[in-house]
């Protein structure tokens, strides 16, 4: 959370306020030592492509004065590509859940997560939350079911960016099961995107659209 704007929320009010930070640590003096005191801190970046991140603190009473609350956010990123067929043409308005993938040996091993994956009139998806690690996704293409693969890189410089995966899907080094007919794998460089220039990118200001 790192360069984040963090809001609090106490039990029982209705407004949340912001917490001022100095160097990157945040100071809030509401702190009851009669009661416990319940908060709700929630996170939020300008250029941050996922959605706020909440989390839950409970405070019990002391006499204590003074508190050090450390929390351990999630590691997840956002992901946009562009899906090409084996015959060269897009896959449009196409929509798939999204496996997470392992490889044994040759052989992909998949498990369904809770995220759907939807493709445009331009063939590009956008996927946010996810963890490091290897993600696939069905596309039909005639009458055949292709399964495609994505790795999601660690990179804490650019967690509140997109990565874009820049190349075309090509032919991968795997061994698939019906109802597969063949596997592809975005296997190029990633590069990275701000939130801002990334929607600029897909809807260009009108004097730059013109």
């Amino acid at each position: 959370m790192k360069g984040n704007e963090l809001t609090l929320g106490v039990a029982g009010t209705s407004s949340a306020a912001k917490i001022p930070t100095f160097f990157d640590v945040g100071f809030y003096r509401g702190v009851s030592s009669v009661r416990g005191t319940s908060l709700s801190i929630f996170s939020t970046a300008d250029n941050a492509f996922s959605g706020m991140s909440s989390y839950d603190v409970y405070i019990p009473a002391s006499k204590i004065r003074g508190y050090v609350v450390r929390i351990e956010a999630d590691e997840v990123y956002a992901v946009s590509g562009v899906v090409y067929l084996p015959d060269g043409t897009i896959w449009t308005n196409g929509a798939s859940p999204v496996y997470s993938m392992k490889e044994e040996g040759c052989d992909a091993a998949l498990t369904m997560t809770d995220l759907y994956l939807f493709s445009d009139s331009d063939g590009r998806f956008v996927l946010s939350d996810l963890e490091p690690g290897t993600y696939a996704f069905d596309v039909q293409y005639g009458d055949k079911w292709l399964l495609y693969s994505f790795d999601v890189a660690a990179a804490e410089d650019h967690v509140s960016d997109i990565q874009m995966l820049g190349a075309i899907a090509e032919n991968a080094d795997l061994t698939v099961s019906a109802p597969y007919a063949d596997a592809y794998e975005y296997s190029g460089e990633v590069s990275y995107m701000n939130g801002t220039d990334f929607w600029n990118m897909l809807y260009p200001p009108m004097e730059v659209a013109v």
